[in-house]
């Protein structure tokens, strides 16, 4: 096999096995497509470009011209409009279509910038000063309705939680309570998860209004956890 006479095929090849783990790496972060089968699927093309360079191979002695011709053509299709374009439409759409529900603490960044608006989470802190496996995270949200949750928890010194509460000026403070009833905050919580953080600990509210709030919780036992409620 003379791999010299299509080069071309070749190069199609590489660009198809990049495109694949481009779009692989991408949905890693962008949706909740961070699957091995969902990987094995965006690899479908690549096998298809690598039958057409086995083929261009076998076929290009006889026919060089034709077959650099056809076969640029065919993996242009395959690569550019169906690999590149329709397939990372669809993944695109139907990421942005659906609730992005994680508690993957990787996915941490990507949640903040997912998030429409952005004051919501500006208090969420840019760097987590413990490390990830100490960590709760939680992330719901539905892109159409706006609707969904935010939840970073963890336990911290004193003085890093007075240093935290320092920078705002809140509207509400509040517990800690024994009965998430108690709460003001109760209205605006999404999900029965959510009441065993509130629960004991000390709501320092930095907004609330309509369906959305936002703010700070301090436990009795240090644990410092960064909130954001959207209800429908």
């Amino acid at each position: 096999m003379n791999n010299a006479n299509v080069r071309y095929a070749l190069i199609w090849l590489y660009i198809s096995v990049s495109v694949a783990i481009l779009q692989y790496i991408i949905s890693q972060y962008v949706s909740w497509f961070s699957t091995l089968l969902w990987g094995l699927l965006l690899f479908i093309p690549v096998i298809f470009v690598y039958l057409i360079y086995l083929i261009s191979s076998k076929i290009s002695k006889h026919f060089p011209k034709s077959t650099k011709i056809i076969t640029n053509i065919v993996d242009f299709i395959v690569v550019m409009i169906i690999q590149f374009i329709i397939i990372g439409f669809i993944s695109l759409i139907t990421s942005w279509a659906f609730w992005w529900d994680t508690d993957n603490i990787r996915l941490y960044h990507q949640a903040l910038a997912r998030t429409y608006k952005k004051e919501r989470v500006a208090h969420f802190p840019r760097k987590i000063p413990v490390a990830k496996d100490k960590v709760i995270f939680r992330h719901k949200e539905h892109p159409w309705f706006g609707s969904g949750e935010m939840i970073l928890s963890f336990k911290a010194d004193k003085q890093y939680i007075d240093k935290e509460l320092a920078k705002y000026n809140f509207v509400k403070i509040e517990g800690p309570y024994k009965y998430i009833s108690e709460y003001y905050l109760f209205q605006f919580i999404y999900t029965g998860k959510d009441e065993n953080i509130i629960e004991g600990a000390k709501n320092f509210m930095i907004y609330n209004y309509g369906n959305c709030a936002y703010g700070i919780l301090i436990s009795q036992d240090n644990i410092i956890t960064y909130y954001s409620f959207v209800s429908d």
